[in-house]
Parts: structure tokens; C-alpha cells; sequence
């Protein structure tokens, strides 16, 4: 009786002590639940509050999850379609690598889109940002016609240089042959020397 007692005894210490150790883990489980709970809202706020376009794909290429910004682009619906079947029904290539013009309707101005990919996981699981770069496509745009046209400003200005030099030469020679002045071998000398700047003004 005394031994069962004591054995009774030693067991209510360990049941007291492995309940307190299961409270200690199951506080710390919770708090550990909280913090995850908190990283996952700042996250869900981060990927709502992003600009560009995010689409989650798992292995077989199927869209498992999207943000606002992504739908704001492609339109609905967008869960559970293959990525792939989204570029043939609302995309068409450009000449540059990962940007897609996104098909629209005749009357809508048509958007280009740049699409970057992160490296699959383990799992096969990788991640797409999407942006909307109409705006700057189209600045880019401007700024490549607005070099082509200084190029062609100082094209023109080096020509007309080019052109005036010798026709200012010329007409200054032809203005000396209408002097009364001039000796029969001055009068050829500027007449040779106006056909020789007009002859470089031809050439």
C-alpha cells in the first residue's frame, strides 16, 4: 500500500509537470500561430497593395492564386485556368522577349505587357509578376523618335553648311565678274574659280 502510494504520488508529479510543460508548448504554439497569422496579413496586405500583377502557378501550370492587380490586367476569370491557355486567348507576341501585347477590342488602345518569372520551387511552383507597360513603351517610343529627329535636324544643319560654304564662295566670285574693273585674265580667273565652287556644290 505504501509502495502503490508512492508510486501514485511520483505519477500526480509527473502529470503535474508534463501539464505544465504541455501549457509552456501550447503557449508557445499559440503565440507562434499569432506571429504566423500576423506575417500572413502583412503579406495578403502586401500582395493586394502591389502595383504590378502577381499570379501564383503550381506544376502543372495552373493559376492557384492572384492579386488585384492581376485581375485588374487579364480580367476574370483567372483561378484554376493553365497559364498557358491565358497567353493563347488573350495575348499575342511581341519581337521582344516576356512582353505580350494583350488583346483587346478594335476600339480600345492596345496594351503591352512585360511578364517576369521566378525560378520553379522544389515543388515546381513559381511566381509571375505582370506590369502594364503601355505608358512606358510608349515614352520610350517618343524618346527613340525624338533622337532620330535631332539626328536629322543635325543632318540637315551640316548639310545646309555644307551647301552654303561653297555657294556663298560662288556667288561672291560672281559678283567680282560684273566689275567694270577687271582685267580680261582677272574676269577668267573668277569666272574658273565659280565654276570650279559650283562644280563642288554639284558634286
Amino acid at each position: 500500500s505504501e509502495q502503490l502510494s508512492g508510486v501514485y504520488q511520483e505519477l500526480q508529479h509527473q502529470v503535474t509537470q508534463l501539464t505544465r510543460e504541455l501549457a509552456l508548448a501550447n503557449g508557445e504554439l499559440h503565440r507562434q500561430l499569432i506571429a504566423k497569422e500576423d506575417l500572413s496579413r502583412q503579406l495578403s496586405f502586401l500582395l493586394n497593395a502591389l502595383p504590378g500583377g502577381v499570379l501564383a502557378l503550381n506544376a502543372d501550370e495552373r493559376i492557384e492564386q492572384v492579386n488585384p492587380a492581376a485581375l485588374a490586367i487579364f480580367g476574370e476569370p483567372l483561378l484554376g485556368l493553365i497559364w498557358h491557355q491565358v497567353i493563347e486567348e488573350r495575348l499575342s507576341s511581341t519581337t521582344v522577349a516576356n512582353e505580350w501585347y494583350f488583346k483587346a477590342a478594335q476600339t480600345m488602345k492596345q496594351r503591352r505587357i512585360r511578364v517576369e518569372s521566378s525560378a520553379a520551387d522544389s515543388t515546381g511552383r513559381r511566381i509571375l509578376l505582370v506590369n502594364d507597360i503601355t505608358e512606358a513603351y510608349a515614352i520610350q517610343e517618343q524618346i527613340r523618335r525624338n533622337q532620330r529627329l535631332t539626328a536629322m535636324g543635325e543632318m540637315a544643319a551640316n548639310l545646309a553648311h555644307q551647301i552654303r560654304t561653297p555657294l556663298s564662295t560662288a556667288l561672291l566670285y560672281a559678283n567680282h565678274l560684273g566689275s567694270d574693273a577687271l582685267t580680261p585674265s582677272e574676269r577668267q580667273k573668277f569666272a574658273t574659280k565659280t565654276i570650279e565652287r559650283l562644280h563642288h556644290l554639284e558634286h
